[in-house]
């Protein structure tokens, strides 16, 4: 892997295919209530993001772990630096794991929180208030 991150909009990308599942499950559940109440509806959505997010990184791990081989063995000594400081960039990955994991988590959380809140109350101005 290069570390010059021309393609790290897939990330971005990945982000905004979540969002609109995330959007379209959250419709989908507040139409299937008849009375949805907006905390019940945040929840589910967040309950749901948190699932989503735990899904994305364990099929991401397996699919690092076989686009990457060899990333988590040692490598060979004399190939090491000495006296290197601990936030250089230096591994199979090139840095690009730390970039894919913050983003997964980051990003999804904050669209799926996004969504969450939006969906709720719009859902729920359509409907006429119960009494």
């Amino acid at each position: 892997m290069k570390a010059d991150y021309e393609k790290a909009w897939l990330l971005y990308l990945g982000n905004a295919l979540f969002m609109a599942y995330m959007f379209v499950f959250a419709m989908m559940y507040n139409i299937s209530k008849r009375d949805p109440q907006a905390i019940s509806s945040i929840a589910a959505a967040h309950v749901v993001t948190f699932l989503a997010i735990a899904v994305i990184f364990v099929v991401s791990l397996l699919l690092v772990f076989i686009m990457v081989p060899g990333l988590v063995s040692a490598g060979p000594a004399d190939r090491t630096m000495s006296d290197t400081p601990v936030n250089m960039v230096h591994g199979k990955t090139n840095g690009m794991l730390f970039i894919l994991y913050i983003d997964m988590l980051l990003g999804n959380f904050a669209a799926g929180s996004f969504v969450a809140i939006i969906t709720s109350y719009m859902a729920k101005k359509g409907r006429p208030q119960s009494e």
